[in-house]
């Protein structure tokens, strides 16, 4: 019997992964279909640094610290400050499929298909082998309207492949407080893909992090002896992760750089009415679905748990800054909204004018 169960779950993670790989393939048929790039502001930037890494893979290097082939040949040293591994699969597909631009979406459906796959298995380990809630939760976080505006509005390889990695970070810091099992071997590898794809992203984790301690601190028992398992995956990242900060520091220490001129961002702020209708829209935003969701959960707020409430005044707090302080002082601060969803399970997400982090918790 016991053997029957075993094969009987083997077969449908099999399955679960067919239906990621069949989504991943039906949202990129458009694009296919079209045979033609959809410009983002960084598209020609990245475009730049996938060619290059494809001829320095077809010369038999699998990696080149300066551009040698693009940014007009003059040795730009981008891949010591600008992580590479999110261009690879764009560069493999690029050497492998005649056709470029069939190329670049070969290598965006990778990144989504892989993205599910990670997303599925966190969901397996929070909700403890429920594959329904796993498949669930793996289509709202890669295929929402915020991820793809990612790909496709502004091209950011580097943003959308570290999203790729929120799951691990956000799992192997909840494990640590709040599960038996301390897997905080999740969290390093989760920080250090975010490294070695975009760093800015890894700065911004950093503060998810900090949030999931602060609303640990006040919820988890025995606090202090589980903050060792944060410095164990501290460490681990920075080692795993050496390469990357050596050559930063090489460059960064060897070169005069010139960073663009600060000014005042008294427009950068959103009004809430407009945040709304443009998430309603699907517009660069969360979305119309996690939209809906994020009333739902509002007005259903006495049935949330402890953890949810703490998660809900930080991400109220911060959009209340976002749309109000912000257009008064002319200062960017870093925007979270808030996401409820009460019934057999409950998604928040805190989502960034850069990131989205999407925890979901189960009632007991």
């Amino acid at each position: 019997m016991i053997k029957l169960n075993k094969l009987a779950n083997k077969q449908k993670n099999i399955l679960a992964i067919i239906v990621c790989l069949v989504a991943s393939i039906l949202v990129m048929v458009p694009y296919f279909c079209s045979d033609s790039l959809h410009a983002g502001v960084d598209m020609s930037f990245h475009l730049n640094r996938i060619y290059d890494l494809a001829q320095n893979i077809k010369d038999g290097k699998l990696f080149s610290y300066i551009e040698t082939y693009a940014m007009n040949q003059v040795g730009t040293p981008i891949n010591m400050v600008y992580g590479a591994l999110p261009i690879y699969p764009f560069a493999v597909a690029l050497i492998l499929i005649s056709n470029p631009v069939q190329a670049i979406y070969a290598g965006w459906w990778f990144i989504v298909f892989v993205s599910m796959l990670i997303s599925y298995w966190c969901g397996l380990k929070y909700w403890q082998g429920n594959k329904k809630k796993a498949l669930l939760f793996s289509f709202i976080y890669v295929l929402s309207a915020y991820n793809f505006s990612w790909m496709f509005l502004t091209f950011d390889v580097g943003q959308t492949a570290g999203y790729i990695f929120l799951p691990l970070i956000v799992y192997g810091t909840y494990s640590i407080f709040f599960r038996e099992k301390k897997e905080w071997i999740l969290l390093s590898f989760g920080m250090t893909g975010v490294v070695y794809s975009h760093v800015l992203s890894f700065l911004m984790y950093v503060v998810v992090v900090m949030m999931l301690i602060v609303i640990a601190f006040f919820t988890s028992k025995n606090f202090w002896r589980k903050i060792k398992y944060i410095i164990y995956a501290g460490i681990t990242t920075l080692l795993m992760t050496s390469f990357y900060w050596s050559t930063l520091f090489t460059i960064y220490s060897s070169n005069k750089l010139f960073i663009t001129k600060s000014g005042t961002l008294t427009t950068a702020s959103v009004g809430l009415g407009d945040s709304i209708i443009s998430s309603l829209n699907n517009n660069e935003s969360i979305g119309t679905l996690i939209t809906i969701l994020v009333f739902m959960g509002l007005f259903l707020w006495k049935k949330q748990s402890m953890i949810t409430k703490f998660s809900g005044i930080i991400g109220i707090v911060f959009l209340l800054q976002q749309l109000m302080f912000l257009s008064q002082c002319g200062i960017l601060l870093i925007r979270h909204q808030l996401l409820f969803f009460n019934g057999q399970e409950e998604y928040y997400v805190f989502q960034t004018s850069f990131w989205q982090f999407l925890l979901l918790k189960r009632f007991g």
